[in-house]
């Protein structure tokens, strides 16, 4: 899928190649970063931490370079636009998705973004393309509108379980105690698991190690 003629310096510049540089950039600027805090909070009120702020710059730079017109709606910083001429699509990104998990060195943390048309609600069913990328390797997915997702070449899928007795779900249970509805759900699965990477997360969905 390639961008729109007036939205791209080349017409042969896809999403998906956009999406994989981005992950590059920030792959490699967290490798380069160390794990502590920074003391300041973002508008979540969660800790943003030295890394989260150099993943961010990187992620930005690197759309900078790209000249593609955008509005970035970043978890870190207040939006921005950048490239030439008019805006067609906002980019929001999470430079780094789990990032307790990075700080502490536990597994699952990656760079997490969805491009959608700018006149559209912020909505999954208006994302045009979205690349989860891990942070800890280099092959992100990336998801086309009509074209499914992929890991490198490969095209990956769900798991198709048809019945919660013998799925492994996923749920989040950051700073609350389950309501009764989910935690029935939870008793019933046939395994539960928390991740603490909200995109890694759905990403373990779309490849099927989780249901």
């Amino acid at each position: 899928m390639t961008l729109p003629d007036d939205a791209a310096p080349a017409p042969d510049l896809s999403w998906s190649e956009m999406l994989c540089r981005l992950h590059r950039r920030v792959h490699a600027a967290v490798a380069d970063c160390g794990r502590a805090g920074a003391g300041t909070r973002n508008a979540k009120g969660d800790d943003v931490k030295l890394f989260d702020l150099a993943a961010n710059d990187a992620a930005v730079a690197c759309l900078k370079e790209l000249a593609i017109p955008l509005i970035v709606q970043s978890e870190e910083a207040e939006p921005v636009e950048i490239g030439r001429g008019r805006p067609r699509y906002r980019l929001i990104l999470d430079p780094v998705d789990g990032s307790d998990n990075w700080a502490h060195r536990l597994p699952l943390s990656a760079l997490s973004c969805a491009v959608l048309p700018l006149d559209a609600p912020l909505h999954p069913d208006h994302v045009e393309a979205a690349v989860v990328g891990p942070l800890d390797e280099g092959t992100p997915l990336v998801a086309l509108k009509g074209l499914g997702v992929r890991r490198g070449e490969a095209r990956i899928g769900t798991s198709g379980a048809q019945h919660l007795a013998e799925a492994v779900i996923s749920i989040e249970l950051n700073h609350f105690s389950p309501p009764p509805e989910i935690a029935r759900i939870m008793a019933e699965a046939g395994a539960v698991r928390s991740y603490g990477c909200a995109s890694m997360a759905l990403a373990q969905v779309a490849s099927g190690a989780t249901d």
